[in-house]
């Protein structure tokens, strides 16, 4: 078993930051208030991290409807990331069992 989806909180508490940090900052953009453009590369980033964590997740384990996942990751990164933190277990393959 994978010991980074032991801190499935810390993972699903980033993305939502990132979420957050993402809106606040557009919105800021278009109120042209300062530390708009600081806030975006921070969510930016973190949604770049943590798309990288859960790519080498789907890639290294055996999960079910992989091209999918991958696929909607880099489309949606956000949205898919958050659901597949929650759906993790449900999704890999029992094979080894």
């Amino acid at each position: 078993m994978n010991n980074l989806f032991h801190f499935k909180f810390y993972l699903v508490s980033v993305f939502v930051f990132s979420i957050t940090i993402g809106l606040l900052g557009a919105l800021f953009k278009l109120m042209h208030w300062p530390w708009a453009d600081e806030m975006l590369v921070i969510a930016l980033l973190t949604t770049l991290i943590l798309c990288v964590i859960l790519l080498y997740d789907m890639l290294t384990f055996p999960i079910k409807k992989k091209p999918l996942w991958i696929f909607g990751l880099i489309i949606s990164p956000l949205i898919v990331g958050l659901i597949y933190c929650f759906m993790r277990d449900d999704l890999l393959d029992k094979c080894e069992e």
